[in-house]
């Protein structure tokens, strides 16, 4: 058997040529002579680099699709669970989510889910327990004022509100300074919030000229005047 690429005489081209022997009874016989154009060959080569580079595109298309729904698949219930996450720092503690798959986000989102139903159920009792403590403040005769360690008014309880002459509503979020005003009563809370201990002095304070007997006490890192 032979090949042999060469310019055809009769037609003028680059031409394949291959014989192979033709054996009878085991004995040659005779030989068959095959020819044809390169241009034959090219084109089917050609063919199939084509078919090749189309599946290869295929393939490549298929793959980044996949590629794109995987990873839409993962990010997509993280940005959710970031979203929910801003809602519920902003308060709103109604926000839940359903876990969509049983993997390591599935049980994120479930914790999540449970973490805020504690918030919620934790800051409903707290809501209620304020509720019960603003009456019973509203009900008292004694001027009562909670501050925070930063002096900062967080209750005012309405007979405080009369003694210093000013509304509940403005005295909330405002400091000592510009509540009470009066220095002996600030030093008061002051002593009071450094040293963890209940102090009292008698002190001159609201616009009428009223003379107290003030006491501080501490409340778990806030000060009651």
């Amino acid at each position: 058997r032979g090949s042999n690429i060469r310019l055809s005489a009769t037609t003028g081209i680059n031409t394949l040529y291959v014989a192979i022997p033709v054996r009878a009874e085991s004995k040659p016989s005779g030989v068959v002579r095959l020819a044809t154009p390169l241009s034959t060959v090219d084109a089917a080569v050609l063919r199939l680099q084509t078919s090749l580079l189309a599946a290869m595109g295929l393939a490549a298309l298929l793959s980044l699709v996949l590629s794109f729904l995987a990873a839409r698949r993962t990010t997509q219930p993280l940005e959710e669970l970031t979203e929910a996450a801003r809602r519920v720092a902003a308060g709103r503690l109604q926000t839940t989510l359903l876990p969509a798959s049983r993997d390591e986000i599935g049980q994120l989102t479930s914790a999540f889910t449970t973490m805020t139903e504690r918030l919620r159920s934790q800051f409903e009792s707290l809501q209620i327990e304020r509720g019960k403590l603003a009456a019973v403040l509203a009900q008292m005769t004694d001027g009562v004022a909670i501050l925070d360690a930063q002096g900062k008014v967080s209750l005012f309880n309405p007979a405080a509100a009369q003694i210093f002459g000013i509304a509940e509503e403005q005295a909330f979020g405002h400091s000592a300074a510009e509540v009470l005003r009066q220095f002996q009563l600030i030093e008061l809370w002051r002593n009071c919030r450094d040293s963890g201990k209940s102090n009292s002095i008698a002190a001159e304070a609201g616009v009428k000229d009223v003379f107290l007997q003030a006491i501080a006490t501490p409340l778990g890192g806030r000060c009651r005047v």
